[in-house]
C-alpha cells in the first residue's frame, strides 16, 4: 500500500500505539502550541500520551547560564480537516514541582554555580488558553502566560551569588518527524502535517525563513513521487508544496499541501503522468520565495484488474458488546472494502475505504462470523474464509438517582431509581432496618422487573435504608450507594431559633395597642401582626385558631388587600404564618373577590416562607352563602387564595384550606429566575371557578422543583351551580405548565375536575394518587408541547384512577393520556370500573396520541374500562410513535369493550409481550390495527407478540369502588359523601382512612396487585 515518509534526525525517542499503526516521535523539545496551516478542525480526533520528556531549559543570559531539566508531559492529538489533511497537535503539561531536577554545580559546564530547581505549579503552565507563542527567533519560542504566576516556569538559584529576577523562560523550537499512512487515491491528498504560531496584537511579526533548495523528485514506483530538498532556515514552522499535472488543455489547476518544519523528503501517491513541484518555507512572519518547479514523470500502477484478496483476517471481541475485523491489506488498486456477517448486516454488506484493515462492528452479544473482500471499478478480489467470534456481554450499568420517599402513613415507602442500562434481566434492592444502638440488621432481598424506575415497599416503622442493583445474565452491576427513610406520620415540625419573634393575633381576644408578642396580650388585625414582622428573619405570625378575619394576609393600600413583602432567613429558618391556640378549626380568612395571601413587591425575591394551617374562603363567591355576589365582587372576581408572582426559593404551602376561588394557588413569576422548591402538602382546595376566565385548582409555571403531595383537589375549573361556570377544556384541578421542571406529585386525592386531575405538560414524576370521576385522571405532555425541543418525560406509577365524566356533555373517557412525550414509564397503575360516561368511542384507559417514542408500558391493571359495550384498554390514536413497549399488563372488560387499538399496520415501533387480554364482548373485535378489526389469533400474527394469554383472569374482587371501600370501613355513600370525609381532614384531626394510600390499597387488593 503507498505510504508516506519523513526525514529523521536523532532526537528525544517516545512512541505512541493506536490499533495497529505505530506511530513515532522525535523530540528536540516538547512545547508546541499553534495553529494549523488553512482549514478549520473537524472530525474525528484521538490523542495519546507520549513518556515524559526531560527538557533542558536555559536562564536568559543576564542570569547567567544555569541549566535546569524539568520534565513534561506530552498529549498527541490528530486532527481531520475540512480539505482532507490531518494534524498533529502536541498539548504539554509540566509535571509538579515535587518532581522537578536539580542540577549540581559539577553540571554546569564552565561556571561554579549552586545546585538549581525549576520550581513548577502543579497546574500545567501550557494547558491554559492564555498561554501563546509570542515571539519565534532563530533558536528559541517565547511563551507568554499572560501574568498568572501558578502557570510560569520559574527558576531559583545564585548565580554569581545573586538571586534572579523573575522572566518568562526561553526554550529551543519545536521539531516533528512521524510514519504516517495517507488518504487513499480517490480522496484528499496529503504531503504532511504544519503549524504556524499565534500572535497577540502588538508583538513583532518575525522575518520569513529562507528558501529551501536543491528540490529533487523520483519516480518512486508504482505511481508514487518521492521529493527532496534542503532546508536552509532555522525558523521556518513549515513547509509549502505546490504540485501540477501535464493535461491536454494543459497544467493542472495548483494542488497545494503544507508540511511539518523538519519534513525534507516526502513520498505520495500520484498515479501516472508528468508531475512538476515547487517548495517554499513559512513561518508566522510569512513565506519564503518558490523554488523553480521541478517535473518528474511517473509511471502509473496497475489499475485495470481488480484486487488482490486480504490476507490474515482475523475477529474478535473488543469489549462493550462490539467485534473488530481486521485483515492484511496486499493489494495498491483498491477502492474499499466490503465486509459480510452473519447474521447479516441490516444493509447487506458493510463497505469501508481503500487502505483500511480493520472495522468495528456496533453487534451486540451474541456468536458472529465475517468475511472480507477487496474491491474497485474492474471487479471484487475473492473473499477471505469466514471467521467467528463470540461477543460477550456486559453486566448492566449501575442505577442512579436512587431514593426512598416516605408515603406518610408510617408504614410505607416508595423506592425510585433511574435505570442507566439497556441490557438488565432485573434489579436486586437490599433492605436493611437498623436496630437497637443503630445496628443495621438483615438484609431482606426484592427485586424489580427489567426497565422498571419504582417499587412500592412496606417495612413497617423504623429506620430503613435500600440500595439496588441492575442484573443480567453475565453479572450484576455495581451497588449504589444506600438511601436512608423512615415511615412517620408525613408533617413539617417547626422550631423557633433563638432570635425568632413570635408576633400573635386574635381577632376575638386582641387589640392592636398590644405587644402581639404573647398569647396574653396578641394583637387583633393581620395588618398589625404583619407589620411587627421582620424581612430576613425567622419570624412567625400566629392567628387563634377558631377566629376569624374579613381580609388577607398582608398590608393594606386603602381598600384594596397589598403584598406580603417578607422572607425567611434559611431552609432551617423559614418565616411562618401559622396558627396556635386550643381547637381542631383553622383561623379563618373570609377574602371574598380579594386575594389571600398575594406575594409580590419588596426585594429581588420571596425566600423561606411556610403557610400552615390557615383556611381561606372566598365567600362571597359560594353560591351556598348568604354573603354570594352576582359580579365584580363575587362570582365575576379573579380572587386567588395564595397567588405567588415573586422569584423566590423555599416555599411551603402545608394542612391549608382553600374554597371557591377563581384559583387556588397560583404560582406564576413575573421576574427571570423562577422559583425553585415549592411544596404543596396535605392541603384541601375545592371548587375553584370563573365566569370570567379560565381557572384551575393549582397552577403552576416557572417552577425549577415542585412538589404536591397528599393533597385533595376536587371539583375545580367549574361550578355546578352556576351557569355560566361550565366546565371546558381549558380548566383542570392542577394544571402544570411546560415552563416546569423537576415536578413531582404523590399521594393525592384529585377528583371531578373540570377536564383533567392532573395536567403534567412537561413531565414528572406522577406517583400513588387517587384519581376519581374526572374526564381524563392524569395527562402527560401535550398537543402544545413545541416538540420536539421540548420531550416531556417521566414516570407514571401506582396510581388509582377510578371512574370518568364529560366535560360538558363532551365524551373523555381517558384514564391515562399522553401526547409528545418522550421516555416515558407508564407502570403499576389500575384503572377501573368507568362510571357517568355515556356511550362512546372515545373512551381509553391507557392513550397515547401525537408523537410518543420510547414510552414503557408495564405491569399496569385494566379493568372494565368500557360503558355499554365501548371503550378500549390501551389506544395508540398517533401514527407517530417510536420504540414503545407494551408489557405484563392485564387488560380485562369483564362488562365488554375492547382492548388494543394501534394505528398502523407495523409493528416496527410497538413491542408487545406477555399481556393478559380478556373480554366478554365477540373476540373478533378485541384488537384493532390500522382501522381493521383483529380477534386473538390474527392480533398475535399481527404484532409478533409472544407469552400473552387470551383467558379470563381470576380478580379477588374487580367491582371494588369507592361505595364498597365506605362500607367497608363502617361508612355508607359513594365519591360525595368520601370526599366530604376526606375535606374534613386536618393536621389536628387526620384520619388515614380518609388518605389516598388507603383507598389505594383496597382497590389494588381487589385487583390482585
Amino acid at each position: 500500500m503507498p505510504r508516506m515518509s519523513f526525514s529523521r534526525r536523532n532526537f528525544f525517542p517516545a512512541s505512541v500505539r493506536v490499533g495497529e499503526t505505530a506511530m513515532t516521535f522525535r523530540f528536540l523539545l516538547v512545547l508546541l502550541i499553534g495553529t494549523v496551516v488553512g482549514g478549520s478542525a473537524f472530525g474525528d480526533t484521538w490523542s495519546g500520551k507520549a513518556v515524559p520528556t526531560a527538557i533542558s531549559i536555559e536562564s536568559p543570559p543576564q542570569q547567567g547560564s544555569i541549566r535546569h531539566r524539568a520534565k513534561f508531559n506530552l498529549e498527541r492529538r490528530i486532527v481531520t480537516l475540512s480539505d482532507g489533511r490531518r494534524i498533529v497537535q502536541l498539548v504539554p503539561s509540566v509535571e509538579p514541582a515535587s518532581s522537578a531536577v536539580a542540577v549540581p554545580s559539577s553540571a554546569i559546564a564552565g561556571t561554579a554555580r549552586r545546585s538549581a530547581e525549576v520550581m513548577v505549579s502543579s497546574a500545567p503552565i501550557l494547558s491554559s488558553p492564555t498561554a501563546r507563542v509570542v515571539d519565534a527567533r532563530a533558536s528559541s519560542v517565547v511563551v507568554q502566560t499572560a501574568g498568572l504566576r501558578d502557570r510560569r516556569v520559574e527558576s531559583s538559584g545564585e548565580p554569581s551569588g545573586r538571586t534572579p529576577a523573575a522572566a518568562p523562560m526561553t526554550v529551543g523550537r519545536p521539531r516533528l518527524m512521524m510514519d504516517d499512512v495517507p488518504d487513499p487515491p480517490n480522496g484528499p491528498q496529503q504531503l504532511g502535517e504544519g503549524w504556524v504560531a499565534e500572535h497577540p496584537s502588538g508583538i513583532p511579526t518575525m522575518a520569513e525563513p529562507e528558501i529551501p533548495t536543491g528540490l529533487a523528485l523520483v519516480d518512486a514506483t508504482n505511481g508514487h513521487a518521492r521529493a527532496n530538498w534542503n532546508d536552509n532556515s532555522t525558523t521556518e514552522t513549515g513547509f509549502m508544496i505546490e504540485r501540477q499535472r501535464e493535461t491536454a488543455m494543459g497544467w493542472s489547476p495548483v494542488a497545494t499541501f503544507g508540511v511539518g518544519p523538519t519534513v525534507e523528503t516526502l513520498i505520495q501517491f500520484t498515479g501516472g503522468g508528468q508531475y512538476r513541484y515547487r517548495v517554499c518555507a513559512v513561518n508566522p512572519g510569512g513565506q519564503s520565495a518558490f523554488t523553480e518547479w521541478v517535473m518528474v514523470l511517473i509511471a502509473g500502477p496497475a489499475i485495470n484488474v481488480p484486487p488482490a484478496a486480504p490476507t490474515g483476517a482475523m475477529a474478535s471481541d473488543v469489549g462493550n458488546r462490539r467485534a473488530m475485523v481486521s485483515w492484511n491489506d496486499v493489494s495498491d488498486n483498491e477502492t474499499g472494502f466490503q465486509i459480510e456477517r452473519i447474521p447479516a448486516f441490516s444493509g447487506g454488506a458493510v463497505s469501508v475505504t481503500g487502505n483500511v484493515e480493520s472495522y468495528v462492528d456496533q453487534c451486540g452479544a451474541g456468536t458472529f462470523n465475517y468475511r472480507v473482500r477487496a474491491v474497485n471499478g474492474n471487479g471484487d478480489s475473492a473473499w477471505t474464509p469466514w471467521i467467528a467470534v463470540n461477543v460477550l456481554d456486559l453486566p448492566p450499568a449501575a442505577p442512579g438517582s436512587l431514593t426512598a420517599m416516605d408515603l406518610g402513613n408510617q408504614q410505607d415507602l416508595r423506592v425510585q431509581w433511574s435505570d442507566n442500562s439497556d441490557n438488565e434481566t432485573q434489579f436486586i434492592i437490599e433492605r436493611q432496618t437498623q436496630g437497637a444502638g443503630e445496628v443495621w440488621g438483615g438484609i431482606t432481598t426484592l427485586t424489580a422487573v427489567a426497565n422498571s424506575v419504582t417499587m412500592l415497599d412496606s417495612p413497617g416503622a423504623g429506620m430503613h435504608r435500600y440500595r439496588i442493583s441492575a442484573r443480567n445474565l453475565a453479572g450484576d452491576s455495581a451497588w449504589t450507594e444506600y438511601v436512608v427513610a423512615e415511615p412517620n406520620d408525613g408533617w413539617t415540625d417547626f422550631e423557633p431559633s433563638v432570635d425568632t419573634r413570635i408576633v400573635y393575633v386574635s381577632s376575638s381576644e386582641g387589640d392592636d395597642a398590644d405587644d402581639g408578642l404573647s398569647e396574653n396580650t396578641p394583637k387583633r388585625t393581620i395588618a398589625a401582626g404583619y407589620a411587627r414582622l421582620r424581612n430576613r428573619y425567622p419570624d412567625w405570625l400566629l392567628l387563634k385558631r377558631g377566629d376569624v378575619w374579613t381580609t388577607g394576609i398582608g398590608p393594606r393600600n386603602g381598600a384594596a388587600l397589598g403584598s406580603f413583602e417578607l422572607s425567611g432567613r434559611s431552609a432551617a429558618e423559614p418565616m411562618l404564618v401559622g396558627a396556635y391556640g386550643p381547637g381542631t378549626s383553622r383561623p379563618l380568612l373570609k377574602t371574598g373577590a380579594e386575594h389571600g395571601i398575594f406575594l409580590m413587591g419588596g426585594d429581588s425575591s420571596r425566600d423561606h416562607l411556610a403557610i400552615v394551617g390557615i383556611e381561606f374562603y372566598a365567600h362571597t363567591r359560594d353560591p351556598a352563602s348568604p354573603d354570594f355576589v352576582s359580579g365584580p365582587g363575587g362570582d365575576a372576581s379573579t380572587s386567588v387564595a395564595i397567588n405567588r408572582y415573586k422569584d423566590g426559593t423555599d416555599f411551603l404551602v402545608e394542612d391549608c384550606k382553600i374554597s371557591l376561588y377563581s384559583g387556588g394557588v397560583v404560582l406564576q413569576t413575573g421576574g427571570s429566575a423562577g422559583m425553585t422548591d415549592m411544596r404543596l402538602r396535605r392541603s384541601i382546595i375545592y371548587g375553584s371557578y370563573s365566569t370570567v376566565s379560565h381557572s384551575q385548582g393549582i397552577f403552576a409555571a416557572t417552577v425549577n422543583g415542585l412538589l404536591i403531595e397528599e393533597n385533595i383537589v376536587d371539583r375545580c375549573g367549574w361550578n355546578p351551580h352556576i351557569a355560566e361556570a361550565e366546565a371546558t377544556i381549558f380548566n383542570h384541578d392542577m394544571y402544570l405548565n411546560t415552563s416546569c421542571s423537576n415536578i413531582t406529585v404523590r399521594g393525592n386525592i384529585v377528583s371531578r375536575g373540570s377536564a383533567t386531575g392532573v395536567q403534567c405538560r412537561p413531565g414528572g414524576t406522577v406517583t400513588d394518587n387517587l384519581c376519581l370521576d374526572n374526564p381524563i385522571g392524569i395527562s402527560m405532555g401535550h398537543a402544545q408541547v413545541n416538540w420536539p425541543t421540548v420531550r416531556p418525560t417521566g414516570v407514571i406509577a401506582g396510581n388509582v384512577v377510578l371512574g370518568s365524566q364529560s366535560i360538558n356533555g363532551q365524551p373523555r373517557g381517558w384514564g391515562i393520556n399522553l401526547a409528545r412525550i418522550d421516555g416515558v414509564v407508564i407502570e403499576d397503575n389500575c384503572i377501573s370500573n368507568l362510571t357517568n360516561m355515556p356511550s362512546s368511542s372515545n373512551i381509553g384507559a391507557i392513550r397515547l396520541d401525537q408523537e410518543h417514542e420510547n414510552v414503557t408500558i408495564r405491569g399496569n391493571t385494566i379493568n372494565n374500562w368500557d360503558h355499554v359495550g365501548s371503550g378500549w384498554g390501551i389506544v395508540f390514536s398517533g401514527s407517530l410513535g417510536v420504540s414503545n413497549i407494551v408489557a405484563e399488563n392485564v387488560i380485562q372488560q369483564s362488562d365488554g369493550g375492547s382492548l388494543v387499538s394501534v394505528p398502523l399496520a407495523s409493528f416496527a415501533n410497538y413491542e408487545f409481550s406477555d399481556n393478559h387480554y380478556f373480554s366478554v364482548s365477540p373476540a373478533s373485535g378485541w384488537f384493532q390495527v390500522a382501522g381493521a378489526a383483529h380477534a386473538y389469533a390474527s392480533w398475535l400474527n399481527a404484532s409478533g407478540e409472544l407469552g400473552s394469554t387470551a383467558t379470563e383472569a381470576v380478580l379477588p374482587d374487580p367491582d371494588r369502588d369507592i361505595s364498597s371501600y365506605m362500607q367497608s370501613v363502617g361508612y355508607s355513600g359513594g365519591v360525595e359523601s368520601f370526599l366530604a370525609e376526606a375535606m374534613q381532614q386536618s393536621r389536628l384531626s387526620w384520619r388515614t382512612v380518609f388518605t389516598a394510600a388507603a383507598v389505594r390499597t383496597y382497590i389494588r387488593e381487589g385487583l390482585a396487585q
